[in-house]
């Protein structure tokens, strides 16, 4: 088992983010983690990447989390919070670049390896560029492309790597959502299983292997998109009474307005 969660709780003074959550990823795949703002999506993230403490509630291929020094945590986890401020005018190869501070590959590899993840997000071409005349949306693929840099730079291995991004395709067009998607399908080859907190659930059901629904704290469902995302589930968990429908031939879930109904603009 790669990653297992077990009665996971995390609090602040006067609340508790995190409630009895449980859960397991076996296999690679990529996972679409959705729910209403404040219901714990990015504080699961951050305990699942070691960012806040779980003791002992978090296993990685079969270690707890605390067993693993910062390097070798590095091996087999990436993370992108969903704000990565950088106020240097470094050339956008360079910011790719700073995923190798731990690492021992050669110049020549290093430059290799930037040049294939600036690729894989259809960066390449920013390479030179000064990343504070980015737009939002190039410089959210250039900091995609940094944490590829990270696993990518390790050698695969029967254990899993976890890449866990935290509302990803927010900066994203059309166009770069799709190949983001695209390429972390591609990733489970190589035994890679991401982790995406996402508000578009269109985007996640097109994509996602498995859908973690979390509502008040709560695991309130882990399942494939077909039976995850449901008119009942909206309605429940995100308070809007919209259609969902199936489409296209792997049958996915589909939510849009219904026909004469109008949603609601009153809170």
């Amino acid at each position: 088992m790669s990653l297992q969660v077990n009665n996971l709780n995390y609090a602040v003074p006067g609340k508790m983010l995190l409630k009895n959550m449980s859960v397991a990823v076996n296999q690679a795949k990529v996972i679409g983690i959705i729910g209403p703002n404040g219901a714990g999506k990015s504080t699961l993230l951050k305990c699942l990447t070691a960012l806040l403490p779980s003791p002992g509630c978090i296993q990685l291929n079969g270690q707890p989390l605390a067993a693993f020094s910062p390097l070798a945590l590095a091996k087999i986890r990436a993370a992108l919070p969903q704000e990565s401020p950088l106020n240097f005018p470094f050339p956008a190869a360079a910011v790719v670049g700073m995923s190798f501070a731990l690492s021992r590959i050669s110049l020549a590899q290093q430059e290799q390896l930037i040049d294939a993840c600036l690729s894989m997000v259809a960066a390449q071409h920013l390479a030179l560029r000064n990343f504070l005349s980015l737009s939002g949306g190039e410089k959210q693929r250039v900091h995609i492309a940094r944490v590829l840099a990270q696993l990518l730079q390790h050698e695969p291995s029967e254990a899993m790597r976890f890449l866990c991004l935290d509302e990803p395709t927010a900066p994203l067009d059309l166009k770069h959502q799709h190949q983001l998607f695209s390429q972390l399908q591609q990733l489970t080859t190589q035994n890679i299983s991401s982790l995406v907190v996402i508000h578009d659930i269109n985007l996640a059901a097109s994509y996602c292997d498995e859908i973690w629904v979390i509502n008040h704290g709560r695991l309130v469902c882990q399942d494939v998109p077909q039976r995850a995302i449901s008119q009942r589930l909206m309605k429940t968990v995100f308070e809007v009474d919209i259609e969902v429908s199936l489409s296209g031939q792997q049958q996915r879930p589909i939510i849009h307005k219904p026909i004469n109904q109008p949603i609601s603009t009153q809170p």
